[in-house]
């Protein structure tokens, strides 16, 4: 019927009853202890919390003039910022820091004008992922000064950091009973040694090794995490050809090399989720050794319009109870001719996840 349980209890529920009959002592005290295994506890929707994580959100060059020329700075989230605020926790990974007297252009050397922050705001973000590999383009001072506004609008971050002590932190967020660890690290430009990672004394992303995922998973279960999710950046693949035809296998999981490895060594080492923030398009998902790992989002806000698989994306709904992982609503999205994404349903939904679902690991 289009309810979720999560969003919309009991429309989106199964009715399930139990009829026990018993008149005697016995039998009543038979009734109530069969009726009490098998519902041992009201579901209480206090004690439920969300979290809503996003992928790549760049306002920046096409979507940057598109937000000037409207005269709103909020504009990439006209269409999707009350959905992602109606969340418990709403993350994002924003790859473009804000420049004063940003001017967007083409190209790959991006910055954000500071005043499109308003985005951002109007979609409830709660979170930033610093993970991406842009956030150093115009000079770690910027990437500096983004982070401190950040904090001063009570945000809070994680993999990337003011310098490399600061990007290796965990984030401990703890709601409604439920305490959630967030760890990222940013493989391929570890791996590609480009101006991307944190130093010493200057800001970037949190650089990645499996050794150092094995002690910080560690590390948060020590801290007592009912929950640990791993981001990465990962090689991004791009969707498209010269003639402009998608390639269905930047769905995949092992769209470029290794990924598959390396989101299962985050499992293998403890964690509970793992997620690629990096992918510019959605990427499949698969359930792994009981647990989940999500390839790839897509886009949430950005401006590449040229293909379709570009324009795609997706939002993962986590649900928590009392310390314990629920599962995890898929919505998909578009963006349009303006740059504005928004929720979809019907087919432009069920095409999507039928992609998904084909390219979804086999062993």
């Amino acid at each position: 019927n289009g309810k979720y349980f999560f969003d919309n209890a009991p429309e989106g529920g199964i009715p399930y009853f139990l009829v026990l009959t018993g008149t005697s002592a016995k039998g009543k005290s038979i009734v109530k202890a069969r009726a009490n295994a098998v519902f041992p506890e009201s579901f209480s929707k206090d004690s439920l919390m969300s979290l809503r994580m996003t992928g790549v959100t760049a306002i920046t060059r096409g979507l940057g003039i598109k937000t000037n020329a409207s005269g709103d700075p909020g504009y990439a989230a006209r269409k999707i910022g009350d959905f992602l605020s109606k969340a418990d926790l709403t993350h994002t990974s924003n790859e473009i820091s804000m420049v004063k007297g940003c001017v967007p252009t083409g190209g790959v050397s991006f910055c954000m004008v500071p005043s499109h922050i308003a985005a951002l705001k109007n979609s409830g973000i709660d979170i930033i992922e610093l993970t991406g590999n842009h956030n150093n383009d115009k000079g770690n001072s910027n990437n500096t000064s983004s982070i401190k506004t950040y904090t001063a609008l009570g945000w809070s971050y994680f993999g990337g950091g003011l310098n490399a002590a600061d990007a290796a932190k965990i984030l401990y967020k703890e709601v409604k009973g439920t305490k959630i660890a967030f760890l990222g690290y940013n493989y391929y430009d570890t791996v590609y040694k480009t101006g991307a990672i944190a130093k010493k004394t200057t800001a970037g992303a949190n650089s990645w090794s499996p050794e150092k995922i094995v002690k910080d998973v560690a590390e948060a279960r020590k801290n007592k995490a009912d929950v640990i999710i791993v981001d990465f950046q990962y090689q991004e693949c791009w969707s498209y050809t010269d003639n402009g035809t998608t390639v269905q296998q930047c769905y995949g999981a092992n769209a470029v090399t290794n990924q598959k490895k390396v989101f299962r060594q985050a499992i293998d080492a403890g964690a509970d989720i793992v997620v690629g923030t990096q992918a510019h398009q959605p990427q499949t998902y698969e359930i792994y050794k009981n647990k989940m790992i999500y390839y790839g989002l897509g886009n949430l806000y950005f401006d590449q319009t040229e293909q379709l698989g570009t324009r795609q994306g997706l939002i993962l709904t986590h649900y928590m109870y009392k310390g314990k992982y629920l599962g995890t609503a898929l919505t998909t999205t578009i963006f349009d001719s303006d740059l504005l994404t928004y929720v979809t349903t019907g087919s432009k939904r069920t095409s999507l996840l039928k992609s998904l679902q084909e390219w979804r690991p086999k062993n």
